[in-house]
């Protein structure tokens, strides 16, 4: 909705925390107990590729590191969205942010099943 609205600032971000609330709702379910910022019920942004390589697996048709590469690649992108207003942040930026999140969402399976 966004995106088609031309808000891609906002597609950006929600692209990006569509992916990450995947990744801690599946440690979750592993009952996986990450490091958590003091204060925090969440992991930091910035462990949670490290969260998933260890931690997940991917499908047959996605690797793990593919996953990482593609949850890293959203947080910068929501970075530059949410606190850098001289960044480009265009349709390609928010369709490549859509593509990537689905990216994580589609290959996330919990460890052993």
């Amino acid at each position: 909705m966004l995106f088609r609205h031309g808000l891609y600032r906002g597609a950006v971000n929600r692209a990006y925390y569509a992916a990450y609330c995947s990744v801690v709702g599946c440690l979750a379910t592993e009952f996986v107990v990450p490091d958590r910022p003091v204060g925090r019920r969440n992991p930091s942004h910035e462990r949670l590729p490290a969260l998933l390589i260890g931690h997940l697996l991917a499908t047959e048709r996605m690797n793990a590191r593919e996953l990482e590469e593609a949850l890293v690649r959203l947080r910068l992108s929501r970075e530059d969205a949410d606190y850098a207003p001289s960044a480009n942040v265009d349709g390609a930026v928010a369709l490549d942010a859509v593509r990537d999140a689905e990216v994580v969402i589609g290959g996330l399976v919990p460890n052993g099943r």
